[in-house]
């Protein structure tokens, strides 16, 4: 250990270095110095809500999928995720079991998450052979950028854990390179000696794998990059061996994709039980057996492409494809994952494309604010549009580019240099393919058109050119290095040395953002008042328990938000999701929140009554333990008789300090209606207002 950390001294100290100002900048940027750590970084706000609420549900069910604190009366069933995974789960359950706070573990694994990106694309460089500053530049660029900051892990925070992304790249760009440049770099290959050995696929494996069950955006996004690469193994460099592991790699996203979507197939065909009962450890199974699979199908790959022919592998091609069509209608008979998925249409992704000027320009809320007014008339902010990759990555996506048709062998270069120029055509090949996919227009609205409209935003893979783009800005840096390098004068040494670290030190400032919040984006109020909010939360949700029995249910008011409300609520005041919070703080209670099915039927039934005696009866009847009103989510003031009602039955409520939030507890009401129903006549009433609706 001591002769290997001897031996990488200068990249340790680089690479501590590149987490101690990644570090720095996060927290700057998130307003994180001096704070307490339990308040939500974007307050009880955004999309992010929904990350909260299945935390908090997998810290008390030890499930993502059976709720526990919410979809009251119908618990112990099976939900989908919130987000695009629950991978994150069992990292902030750690960090629950640290802290005591599920809001604190989300904020801690989200400061995590940026630093394993800083470090993941600082190795990346190193393994590039990148020099160490231009790796420690492009590592601090890449984790600090707008779309990490101010976006993936603060608004859209189930998109957070993308770590992996650099190594997904990295991998890329290891199969596309030539295997001449494999032998000289990897090692030699002699007679049927591959060229990838088992580390090389384990690596491959658990990247790819990783990325399909961590997020299906990512996933599909690494999926179409992968097709890229194949056809270029296959039809340009026809090297066998590289095609069997471009091959595996699409196995490895697609076994992460199963075990990802498996639970939910299996739950729309009937075996929810199955899932339910079996909790975490139903992911487990999944995951072990996708690990077996893929420990097999790796094993026969890697032996099957000593001893086969290109031609065979085209005629290969076509059995895949037969393969992919079967997977492809299973997905399509048992999912709603392909065709018009959740109501979005062709004209919605085509909303959510690329804009390659976000390639190029600086981080919104910049720390030079003569540059910020200009950008806020060149990007549709307002809209969450945080797909800029920043100044020098913008440098890096257009050197890239231009290296596209440039790359030749040169007699008079050495191979460390030829090996650059093929890295900068193989990012420019990258970065063009992926700007034809989803720009306006693109490839993107063919696959909407014809295939699904699921994945609507393609403009978020700027992560991915933004990795290509800075390992060519490194590699531009250290040319310009090298040129000064080679002056024969010291003080013009000096003053190239001084003059691009200037450059390059400004370039980061113009690529980093100051704030994470945009004007007044989403409602995200600053911390003072998300401190006030949360602590009040906190004192209002235990006094509500104190008057609920342990595992009681209670319904939340109003059932259903107006629509045009909602947009209202959720664009100006980000609060669209307030009926979650309580969910989130509950420890020993349940909530009505996102119930499944039934539990929507059962809402319906409630919306159908006409008076107070029969809804107090229905609650009754399904052992609601209590009504809780949020009267910032009534569009009106239709709430004014609701709340006069619930007095005159249950007694005086406990109300919140600012009196927009009450809580009638149904302790006597029950009491009452057990004394004139019997247990049988309730159950009739449920099971006829099921049977109605």
């Amino acid at each position: 250990m001591a002769e290997w950390a001897a031996k990488n001294k200068t990249h340790l100290i680089y690479g501590l270095c590149t987490i101690l100002f990644t570090l720095i900048i996060t927290l700057s940027c998130w307003r994180m110095w001096g704070v307490d750590i339990n308040v939500p970084l974007t307050g009880y706000r955004n999309d992010s809500v929904g990350m909260l609420l299945e935390a908090s549900n997998f810290v008390r069910g030890g499930s993502a999928h059976v709720n526990v604190s919410y979809g009251a009366p119908y618990l112990y069933e099976y939900v989908g995720n919130f987000g695009d995974s629950s991978v994150p789960m069992p990292l902030i359950y750690l960090f629950w079991k640290i802290t005591g706070s599920v809001e604190a573990g989300i904020n801690l694994h989200t400061i995590l998450n940026i630093l394993l990106l800083a470090v993941a694309m600082f190795i990346v460089c190193i393994k590039l052979e990148i020099h160490d500053l231009p790796a420690m530049i492009a590592a601090i660029a890449y984790a600090d950028s707008a779309y990490f900051l101010m976006y993936a892990n603060t608004q859209l925070m189930i998109y957070s854990a993308c770590f992996y992304i650099p190594l997904v790249c990295y991998w890329i760009i290891k199969l596309m390179r030539s295997n001449e440049e494999q032998m000289f770099t990897e090692r030699h290959l002699i007679g049927n000696k591959p060229i990838f050995n088992t580390m090389d696929y384990i690596f491959a494996g658990a990247v790819m794998l990783f990325a399909g069950i961590n997020s299906a955006y990512y996933a599909f996004l690494i999926l179409l990059l992968l097709a890229f690469v194949g056809l270029y193994v296959l039809f340009v460099s026809k090297h066998v061996e590289h095609i069997g592991i471009v091959i595996f790699g699409i196995a490895a996203v697609i076994a992460g994709i199963a075990v990802y979507t498996l639970p939910k197939m299996l739950a729309s065909m009937g075996y929810q039980e199955l899932v339910v009962s079996l909790k975490a450890k139903f992911f487990l199974i999944l995951l072990l057996c996708a690990i077996l699979f893929l420990a097999v199908f790796g094993l026969l790959v890697k032996k099957v492409t000593l001893h086969i022919t290109i031609r065979t592998v085209y005629i290969a091609l076509g059995g895949i494809i037969g393969v992919g069509g079967i997977l492809f209608l299973i997905l399509k008979k048992y999912t709603d994952y392909l065709g018009t998925y959740d109501g979005r249409s062709w004209m919605s992704v085509e909303m959510g494309a690329l804009r390659i000027v976000n390639m190029l320009l600086p981080a919104p809320n910049n720390f030079v604010s003569s540059v910020n007014q200009p950008l806020e008339r060149l990007v549709d902010l307002d809209q969450g549009d945080y797909t800029i990759n920043g100044v020098l990555a913008g440098i890096g996506y257009l050197y890239s580019l231009l290296h596209i048709f440039s790359y030749q062998k040169n007699n008079h270069s050495t191979l460390q240099q030829d090996k650059k120029k093929e890295i900068l055509r193989i990012c420019g090949l990258l970065n063009g393919f992926m700007t034809i996919v989803a720009i306006k227009g693109g490839l993107a609205s063919l696959i909407a058109m014809y295939v699904m409209t699921g994945i609507r935003n393609y403009n978020r893979m700027c992560i991915l050119i933004a990795v290509f783009s800075l390992i060519s800005f490194a590699i531009l840096l250290e040319n310009c290095f090298a040129i000064a390098a080679s002056w024969s004068k010291k003080a013009f040494k000096r003053a190239g040395y001084a003059g691009l670290g200037i450059l390059s030190i400004f370039g980061l400032i113009l690529s980093v953002p100051s704030y994470f919040v945009y004007k007044t984006q989403y409602g995200v109020p600053p911390y003072s008042q998300r401190k006030a909010e949360y602590d009040e939360w906190q004192r209002y949700m235990q006094a509500v328990e104190a008057q609920v029995p342990e595992g009681g249910m209670i319904l939340e008011l109003p059932l259903t938000i107006d629509d045009m409300y909602f947009g209202i609520l959720m664009e100006e005041y980000g609060q669209a999701y307030e009926l979650a919070v309580p969910a989130i703080l509950s420890k020993t209670t349940s909530w009505s929140y996102a119930t499944g099915h039934k539990g929507t039927t059962w809402k319906n039934a409630i919306k159908e009554l006409n008076n107070i005696e029969d809804f107090l009866l229905l609650t009754g009847a399904y052992h609601i333990d209590g009504i809780y009103v949020d009267t910032l989510l009534y569009y009106d003031d239709s709430y004014t008789e609701l709340l006069e009602a619930l007095e005159q039955y249950l007694g005086k409520p406990l109300v919140c300090n600012d009196n927009r939030r009450f809580f009638y507890s149904m302790a006597a009401y029950n009491e009452e209606l057990r004394k004139q129903y019997t247990t049988e006549e309730l159950e009739k009433i449920k099971a006829e207002i099921e049977q109605q609706f």
